[in-house]
């Protein structure tokens, strides 16, 4: 039997357009979703839709990376939007890797699941879902990011939203 008093708190974001100049560079796609409150969460799920602008799009492709996040509460200050560095939660690395994005592990706890979309039109459809851990602390800040690099032209856009499942 569902527990009747499971809630289920929902965001949309539909996230600008980026004409990004330096396609090897990523991108922080970020959603904040209410903190947690009194009661722990069961799941986060996020969706994310990439769509690159181009009329060449038969060579394109994007790298991406799919973050949910868990996080003390302040520690990571963004709100919802498109961002080209976001050194609270990650730096880049300073190996040249154009993907190789650094998460820090103090204060935070992530899941993360990493694709590649490559070929005709270069879509991409992402879900992730993750059960939330046990013992975390419920006032915790809980935010789902997309990072992307990688596409030739450097033009697309991203459109996500993100659910969190009371328990």
């Amino acid at each position: 039997m569902a527990d009747i008093f499971a809630q289920t708190t929902a965001v949309n974001a539909t996230l600008p357009v980026v004409p990004q100049q330096d396609a090897n560079r990523p991108v922080f796609h970020v959603i904040k979703l209410p903190s947690m409150g009194a009661r722990p969460p069961g799941t986060v799920l996020s969706e994310w839709a990439i769509q690159p602008l181009s009329d060449n799009v038969a060579r394109q492709a994007c790298w991406w990376t799919s973050y949910i996040i868990f996080a003390r509460r302040g520690l990571l200050r963004l709100d919802t939007g498109v961002y080209d560095t976001w050194n609270e939660f990650a730096t880049l690395s300073p190996h040249g890797s154009f993907m190789n994005v650094q998460p820090r592990t103090d204060g935070i706890i992530f899941h993360l699941t990493k694709g590649v979309s490559v070929g005709f039109l270069g879509n991409a459809a992402i879900t992730d879902e993750f059960t939330t851990p046990r013992g975390l602390p419920h006032d915790s800040d809980v935010y789902v990011c997309l990072v992307v690099a990688g596409m030739h032209d450097g033009r697309y856009q991203v459109h996500g939203q993100a659910r969190m499942t009371l328990g």
